[in-house]
């Protein structure tokens, strides 16, 4: 990871570089100064807080002791370092960073499109976040991240959510109800998905 000094920090009363990982930033300062090209894009970016509120919800509904999303396997601390950098950077820049406290970026983004889907021509939201699916509409889809991730709009829906598989429009989220999500900790409830989706 490429590494950014920014003057010193104190240590145990001495001096040492304060070095943060700046892989990230340089990589989202790339995607901004592409999109940006265009005067008529709007960029939004959006920030994760811990999920407080999910986590709540998760032992309300289950009961679980371990929690929402706590069977995945730790972050490395310098992603956290990259994230809480690159949102000062965006700010000291002029972006109005978008974020609320105890809601990760997922909340955020479904909020901001449903209040602004009928002010803008398109809304592309920038993500391999699978849960986002369902906000795909008409003047929604989703975009790559760099070279990750894919493009997914009406058209393409049905082939592109799923590798080899098709997937009718917006049951994504049926789908998860259904067999549960493993990288969310969250349990299905065990109907047939057969049934169900022929009553989509």
């Amino acid at each position: 990871n490429a590494m950014i000094q920014r003057g010193v920090r104190e240590s145990d009363g001495a001096y040492s570089a304060n070095e943060a990982p700046i892989g990230g930033v340089r990589f989202l300062l790339r995607q901004i100064n592409l999109l940006s090209r265009n005067p008529d894009v709007v960029i939004m970016p959006v920030f994760d807080r811990p999920p407080t509120i999910k986590r709540r919800m998760y032992y309300e509904t289950f009961g679980l002791e371990h929690g929402y999303k706590a069977g995945r396997k730790s972050k490395d601390a310098c992603i956290g370092m990259q994230a809480d950098y690159a949102e000062e950077v965006l700010r000291d820049m002029g972006f109005v960073v978008q974020c609320a406290e105890e809601y990760e970026a997922d909340d955020i983004i479904h909020s901001l499109v449903q209040y602004y889907k009928n002010d803008y021509d398109h809304i592309y939201i920038h993500t391999k976040d699978s849960d986002l699916h369902y906000l795909v509409g008409p003047n929604v889809s989703i975009e790559t991240v760099g070279d990750k991730g894919k493009h997914i709009d009406m058209y393409n829906y049905t082939t592109a959510c799923k590798k080899d598989e098709f997937m009718p429009y917006n049951t994504v989220h049926l789908r998860k109800l259904v067999s549960g999500d493993s990288s969310d900790d969250i349990p299905g409830i065990g109907q047939q998905w057969d049934v169900l989706i022929d009553k989509v």
